[in-house]
């Protein structure tokens, strides 16, 4: 099964859409920010709901600012998982909690597999000029796996503070 990712840059609060194979609208992330301070130190956690073609909510992810560390928390009906991004400056290190999952490739050019504890493929995202497409191996897995490349598209890879996505 193969999903397309695209960014929507209108002014909603809708960020991603996402689009099966024959083009119709399957997903859409929206996004919500919100302020929190612990201890006089302001943190901004961004969520994004995952919402149906119906606009039922059917997954969450969390994003959690800890210093040099993206930490991202995956959340479905029936799996829950947690994501943690460690950018070096040559290289991202990318490590799943709650699955036996790892990610190989290229992470900053946003070309990479997610594979199990056996290195069975369980899904493909591959980068293309108007979005992502990411191919899913199992449709049991496609809300984690859609999450999961959610995340690293949110991740900030461009020096340039103007032109960040996010």
């Amino acid at each position: 099964m193969k999903l397309f990712i695209t960014r929507d840059v209108s002014p909603s609060d809708v960020c991603f859409l996402i689009r099966d194979e024959l083009g119709r609208d399957k997903y859409t992330a929206v996004m919500k920010r919100r302020k929190r301070s612990m201890r006089g130190v302001v943190n901004n956690i961004v969520r994004l709901n995952i919402l149906d073609e119906n606009k039922n909510l059917v997954a969450r992810l969390r994003q959690l600012p800890v210093a040099g560390v993206n930490s991202f928390t995956l959340k479905t009906d029936k799996t829950a998982a947690t994501l943690v991004v460690l950018m070096t400056n040559n290289m991202v290190q990318c490590r799943f909690y709650g699955n036996n999952w790892r990610i190989l490739g290229d992470v900053i050019s946003k070309n990479f597999s997610i594979v199990d504890v056996d290195n069975a493929q369980i899904c493909n995202h591959i980068k293309h000029p108007l979005g992502c497409e990411l191919e899913i191996a199992d449709a049991q897995n496609e809300l984690i796996c859609l999450m999961t490349a959610l995340c690293v598209n949110m991740i900030n890879t461009v020096d340039k503070r103007e032109v960040q996505v996010v």
